[in-house]
């Protein structure tokens, strides 16, 4: 994995680049995330983004390969620590059988 999985206390949502976006999050049918969220580019393709109402749900996203990543999420905890798996592009969203996720410009 690129980068080691950041506390959310770590990361205070106050730089310029984190902005406010629509997002989605669909794990095992549970939608998990809907609506409006702080997505913060991370370069290189990574992100994070936070549900705006619930900061508690929270996911990184790694770009590993043109079109292929691996993403983690806080399953409402204070760490980003339960894997998704592989996720392959498709559109503004990153999916594999069990998971989506999706950004989108507010």
């Amino acid at each position: 994995m690129k980068n080691t999985i950041a506390s959310a206390a770590a990361l205070l949502l106050t730089t310029a680049a984190a902005s406010a976006e629509i997002c989605f999050l669909q794990i095992d049918g549970q939608i998990e995330m809907q609506g409006p969220c702080v997505f913060d580019p991370m370069g290189g393709g990574d992100f994070f983004a936070a549900d705006i109402d619930d900061r508690l749900a929270f996911v990184y996203f790694y770009l590993e390969d043109s079109g292929i990543g691996i993403a983690a999420w806080s399953d409402r905890e204070s760490k980003a620590n339960s894997m998704l798996g592989t996720l392959y592009r498709d559109g503004a969203c990153w999916q594999n059988p069990d998971v989506t996720l999706c950004a989108w410009d507010s």
